[in-house]
């Protein structure tokens, strides 16, 4: 389930489904996402993997909504079962900056929050979105 807000009193709220798949020899974990929006289709894509010369996950994200290619970065802690990743993608109202933060909860869930960060550095809770099996 995923909860839009650009008015975090008034959350959008709809269902999807995201299907998982390793792939290129089990390299990177591909993620087809399809839900709606306002009302209207929504379809997006995710390649993710682990750089071993960087040491850091990397990620990309595509959907039908815009044309712009979103790239993250990031570090997992055991501790903690969380993956934060510094993201960064063109908008029509010039670059964005986010976070997005995926916490595993069991092997049957996970919890993603993506934060829009301000040009003041402020983060601002975006969307959330609830996984289960």
């Amino acid at each position: 389930m995923a909860d839009y807000s650009a008015n975090p009193d008034e959350p959008i709220t709809s269902k999807g489904e995201a299907k998982y798949e390793m792939i290129m020899g089990g390299r990177y974990l591909k993620c087809n996402y399809e839900s709606t929006y306002a009302g209207q289709p929504f379809q997006g894509m995710a390649i993710q993997g682990y750089d071993n010369k960087l040491k850091k996950y990397i990620s990309i994200w595509i959907d039908s909504f815009g044309t712009g290619i979103m790239t993250a970065k990031g570090d997992y802690d055991v501790a903690t079962n969380t993956l934060t990743e510094n993201a960064q993608m063109s908008s029509p109202m010039g670059p964005m900056k986010m976070k997005m933060v995926t916490e595993y909860k069991d092997k049957d869930n996970f919890v993603t929050k993506m934060y829009n960060i301000g040009e003041d550095g402020a983060e601002t809770l975006s969307m959330k979105i609830t996984y289960s099996r």
